[in-house]
């Protein structure tokens, strides 16, 4: 009995042990405090300077960037634009990340200019980058009515989107850059798309309480490496953040990266009923909606198949 009992404690010692060296010899397993300190440290003028400056609140955090996106003849001056491009005959509405939007490339580049060049369709270009496919379906709700023309409604959705999807704060998700630490969002959960509640931008201490709350319960949240370690180091295996980029490259291998995230229960459900909602407000709106997946990249051009036809 006594030789078992020294066994076990040797086993926790040890587990514990390991846990303890993971904090500084594998530190991105866990919640970065840092972010936390940074938003401390933000003035109430730099959180006034973002409300705003912040050209569409509730949805995203894009500021108003005349130099890319000026349209003169336009009353939406901020609405990217491209060579034959007419915002009073727009019968095609394009929501979407960056890719829709087409950074790095030209105006006469975008997917938008494309169909236009090729079928003389008008077509407008509301990408914006960082969006996940919820941002995107409020911003086409919101942006229908200064297009009455419009017949379809485009969600383009690149694989990865389906991770930002379910991603409450991108300071979380996947960012180190410290100006993200405004960038609160909508995000679906359990079916349910969760709106952005305004009241986290009332001062610096509710929106570090928000931040707190994100970096403990979002999707892609990391534990805090605390007593007991080795507790610790089981919850940081099991998170989404370590576990989810584990399958993805085994899947990479396999030429397949996203499968595994398009099978996923909570992530496929969740996208179901995301993409329900926005065929029911396209019915009520009278236009015809469509969902392209844009692959990332030239390997992996199925991922998403597995999911449609389920």
């Amino acid at each position: 009995m006594r030789n078992i009992a020294i066994f076990f404690c040797v086993l926790l010692l040890s587990l514990e042990l390991c846990g303890f060296l993971s904090v500084s010899l594998a530190s991105r397993l866990y919640f970065d405090r840092q972010k936390l300190n940074y938003i401390r440290q933000i003035s109430p003028e730099e959180l006034a300077d973002f409300v705003s400056y912040n050209e569409i609140p509730g949805i995203s955090w894009h500021k108003n960037v005349p130099e890319v996106r000026l349209d003169p003849n336009s009353p939406f001056i901020y609405d990217r634009i491209y060579t034959g491009y007419d915002y009073n005959k727009v019968s095609v509405m394009m929501v979407g990340d960056s890719y829709t939007y087409g950074v790095e490339i030209n105006n006469d580049s975008t997917i938008a200019s494309r169909i236009y060049q090729r079928t003389g369709i008008t077509t407008v270009n509301l990408g914006l980058a960082g969006n996940g496919p919820d941002q995107a379906f409020l911003y086409a709700k919101k942006r229908l009515p200064d297009f009455p023309k419009t017949k379809v409604v485009v969600l383009n959705i690149m694989y990865e989107n389906i991770h930002r999807m379910v991603n409450s704060y991108r300071f979380v998700y996947m960012s180190e850059a410290a100006h993200q630490a405004f960038y609160f969002k909508p995000y679906m959960k359990d079916g349910v798309l969760v709106p952005l509640d305004p009241a986290i931008f009332t001062s610096v201490s509710t929106m570090y309480d928000a931040a707190s709350k994100a970096f403990a319960t979002d999707y892609w949240a990391k534990p805090k490496a605390k007593f007991p370690y080795s507790l610790s180091l089981v919850k940081a295996i099991t998170s989404h953040a370590f576990y989810v980029p584990l399958q993805m490259r085994w899947d990479k291998k396999n030429g397949h990266e996203y499968l595994s995230q398009y099978t996923n229960p909570e992530l496929a459900e969740n996208l179901l009923q995301l993409l329900d909602m926005f065929a029911a407000w396209a019915k009520d709106n009278h236009v015809t909606p469509v969902v392209m997946f844009l692959p990332m990249n030239k390997e992996d051009t199925t991922s998403p198949q597995v999911w449609i036809d389920h």
